[in-house]
């Protein structure tokens, strides 16, 4: 009777764990191709760009972005493209902000964020994004110039950084 009830318990276990381990590998293999998807569209995306079909480079940036939201070069893109199209660096800015909500740490973004700041003349945030990238790149940061400028420009206090 015990040898019964241990081989009923392992047919149990794993009429359970069978189907968990298929639904598992089948969402690994789900966000595997829905990566490689939105990379193919960003690729895409690029060769419309450079075509200057930038609506439509936009409309598959945007497709990537719905399949995987945590791709750093649609976003970069995306705002690019935003820009070519309308020139204006809000629209960008709101771009890399709605990237932030999904990749907060990216010290990429950060300095795209900080750049963009910078030229629509938003220097205090220009320079809290461009600390920011300095802190999470580290010596791979390349806008120390950048972000002196925006320091000699942003009010602290009624005063510049640089009046300190």
């Amino acid at each position: 009777m015990g040898q019964t009830s241990v081989k009923t318990w392992q047919l149990l276990l794993l009429m359970v764990l069978l189907p968990v381990a298929g639904w598992m590998a089948g969402h690994a293999w789900d966000q595997s191709y829905r990566i490689l998807t939105a990379k193919n569209l960003i690729d895409q995306a690029w060769v419309c760009y450079q075509k200057g079909e930038v609506r439509t480079s936009i409309n598959l940036l945007e497709q990537a972005l719905a399949l995987d939201p945590y791709q750093y070069q649609a976003y970069r893109d995306l705002s690019g493209s935003y820009f070519k199209l309308t020139h204006q660096r809000r629209i960008s800015i709101m771009v890399c902000d709605r990237a932030m909500q999904f990749i907060p740490n990216d010290g990429r973004l950060q300095e795209d964020l900080g750049r963009l700041h910078y030229l629509a003349g938003d220097f205090d945030l220009a320079v809290e994004h461009l600390q920011m990238a300095q802190k999470l790149l580290g010596p791979d940061s390349h806008e120390d110039e950048l972000l002196d400028m925006a320091r000699h420009h942003a009010p602290v206090g009624g005063q510049t950084w640089s009046s300190n």
